[in-house]
């Protein structure tokens, strides 16, 4: 540890205080605010060119994400609130009024307690979109009860539904289950509840957590403390500075930075990839966090952590559908996929806090390239996760040829990602627009309402994307205003990419990831139209360049292999690795013989079928349709394919 400690050092630029150890740290913020930014504002170098609106000012149309939200919204009320405190109160030494829940939620596991969490947040985002009283009244009986198990444990603050013993194990050395993870969705809970349900209880609660973190952790000493980091914790980084920014307590931010793992940081911030061999989901809310130091520090050794770890992820790790990791770990460095299509490939929970990250870049750098991956991992990922017709959620989006789709069951699962899958569809209207000034930016094509108060307009986005190449922008205002509306032109479109405002043509060069800007003096009434079609192209492996993905427009196509042998009790399952133990019958493994021909002439349109294609001679040992992924729910499919008549020529990104 005191050689981590002295490269840290090593490359302190300003002496800021920000490469002490950690406990020395918390005394220096405690006691003086030496070369300290204004927090409070967040206003450093690169930040906040783009401001997010809030979550109420989005509402969702008609669509398959309000599909998704909907459905979603059921569910959250089928819960039923006693069965998650169940044990909580057992480990408070109260009487529980209910079974607790099953899977990762049952007495004896070591996690239990972090649905809890994850419902909270996902109660008080959804209420703070829909304004229903139920999901508001649902939240605040929660936290007053869990509020009184923290106060009949009488431990400082202490509230989990383990007992505190947990944490001596975890500070000794012995193998446990990651309590802070757990701790983290709890608090991270609360805070939620205060920022988007306005619960003043729940602010109090998530404050005595934090005393309680606070005195636990006064007692270990630095190197001990990097040790403990050494266990997946969660967001909890994110979650004291996100509860600094709320109360303004000085203590908050020490623990955001007590709470940052040097053996990760350290060799991100000198751009050196320390990614490689890791778990996944461990890493990237660190990232995140990283990104809300700089945030409120202005220190650019956050930024270059946020950065790298970013970059070392999408440029070379992703899937063509958005997600990424192995049997949940990095297990390769970029650009070597070809061997990991497994049957846990692309944990959801680690896309979900990605597209954390990527929104903090987005508004820093005001990048379209961001909204191009937030857009292909949203799409073909978060809502290709969500079974819209029964509600429950994907842990790992399978990615043997053959495989299938393993959602939760409703009362019997609630892994981590049925926790983040409780909270994805509230996120859905976060990343569609953004604002700065006088410009309003269109990122993402989903159909949505805004209220953009501070300018007295409402913006109607009308479109059936996915499932449509199109989108109608439909503005409404008292008055006329002058604002510049820029439209993101995705990656995808390949030159094919046009508007109109009220049916003229708007005559500029719209080059793919990009925005086209649109300035002029907007009237109640005024239509833009904008066309983006599909067209089919191919991702390829970097390392095996012969193993390729279909994609039209922005959606991954997948081969669809049927679905025998499959039926709901290999589909809805309590065990997330359910699909190790039961691979069905044999099927028929399809390849591609393109014969010189181009993906168009191989892959053409299934007749009848929108958005559905099939092969044309190029299927063997017969043709195959192909759908796109996100629709999938019930039946086999093979997402990259191999081209068997494949010649390798010399490309770029060859490796010796």
């Amino acid at each position: 540890m005191k050689k981590v400690i002295a490269y840290r050092k090593s490359i302190a630029a300003t002496g800021c205080g920000r490469f002490f150890p950690n406990a020395l740290i918390i005394a220096l913020i405690i006691t003086a605010a030496a070369c300290s930014t204004d927090k409070k504002t967040g206003s450093v170098e690169g930040v906040n060119q783009l401001r997010e609106f809030a979550l109420q000012d989005v509402t969702l149309l008609d669509g398959p994400f309000r599909e998704s939200l909907d459905i979603n919204l059921e569910y959250l009320l089928s819960l039923e609130p006693d069965r998650f405190l169940s044990t909580f109160r057992m480990n408070a030494g109260l009487p529980s009024l209910a079974d607790p829940y099953g899977g990762w939620e049952a007495p004896d596991i070591e996690i239990r307690g972090q649905s809890a969490g994850h419902y909270l947040s996902a109660l008080a985002k959804k209420y703070a979109i829909t304004g229903d009283q139920r999901l508001l009244k649902r939240g605040a009986y929660t936290v007053d009860e869990l509020a009184k198990c923290q106060k009949a444990l009488d431990s400082r603050g202490y509230l989990m539904a383990v007992p505190e013993s947990f944490f001596d194990r975890l500070e000794s050395g012995d193998y446990v289950w990651a309590p802070y993870y757990v701790f983290h969705k709890i608090l991270a809970g609360m805070i939620d509840q205060y920022i988007y349900a306005g619960n003043s209880q729940a602010l109090g609660v998530a404050e005595d957590m934090a005393a309680w973190v606070e005195y636990r952790t006064s007692k270990l000493s630095p190197e001990e403390i990097q040790a403990m980091l050494d266990t997946e914790y969660g967001g909890m980084a994110d979650a004291f500075a996100i509860l600094y920014t709320v109360t303004g307590n000085e203590k908050h931010l020490a623990l955001a930075e007590l709470f940052q793992h040097d053996i990760i940081n350290v060799p991100l911030s000198l751009n050196k990839d320390a990614l490689l061999g890791k778990h996944t989901n461990t890493q990237v809310p660190k990232l995140t966090a990283a990104a809300r130091m700089y945030e409120l520090t202005n220190d650019p050794y956050y930024k270059r952590i946020a950065l790298n770890g970013y970059n070392y992820i999408v440029n070379g790790r992703i899937y063509s559908f958005g997600g990424f990791s192995n049997y949940e770990w990095i297990l390769r460095p970029p650009h070597y996929l070809s061997d990991q299509l497994s049957v846990e490939t692309a944990e959801t929970c680690c896309t979900h806090n990605l597209l954390k990250l990527n929104h903090h870049l987005m508004t820093w750098f005001a990048d379209p390239a961001y909204g191009d991956y937030y857009e292909r991992a949203l799409v073909n990922h978060i809502l290709s996760s969500h079974d819209r017709e029964t509600g429950m959620f994907g842990y790992y989006m399978p990615q043997r040829p053959g495989s299938w789709k393993i959602y939760s069951t409703p009362d019997s699962s609630f892994w981590c990602c049925v926790g983040s899958g409780m909270e994805n569809p509230a996120e859905f209207g976060r990343s569609i627009y953004y604002h700065m000034d006088d410009k309003l930016y269109v990122n993402l094509f989903i159909a949505s309402r805004l209220v953009w108060e501070e300018k007295g307009v409402e913006l109607s986005q009308y479109t059936g994307f996915p499932a449509s190449e199109g989108s109608l922008l439909e503005l409404k205002m008292r008055r006329p205003r002058s604002f510049t509306l820029s439209v993101r032109v995705p990656w995808w479109t390949f030159g094919e990419f046009s508007v109109k405002v009220n049916g003229d043509p708007v005559e500029s060069r719209m080059l793919p990831s990009s925005w086209l800007a649109i300035e002029r003096r907007w009237r109640d009434g005024d239509r833009v139209e904008i066309e983006f079609p599909f067209s089919l192209h191919v991702e390829r492996m970097a390392d095996d360049p012969s193993l390729l993905s279909v994609m039209n427009g922005p959606l991954v196509l997948a081969a669809d292999l049927g679905n025998e042998g499959i039926s709901d009790e290999h589909i809805y399952l309590q065990n997330q690795r359910g699909m190790h133990r039961y691979r069905g019958p044999d099927i028929v493994i399809p390849q591609l013989l393109m014969d010189g021909r181009s993906i168009e002439e191989c892959i053409v349109p299934a007749g009848g079928l929108s958005g559905v294609f099939r092969t044309d001679g190029a299927g063997s040992p017969e043709d195959f349709m192909l759908r796109p992924y996100y629709e999938f729910r019930r039946n086999r499919y093979q997402l990259y394919l191999r081209q068997a008549d494949y010649t390798h020529m010399p490309q770029p990104w060859d490796f010796e």
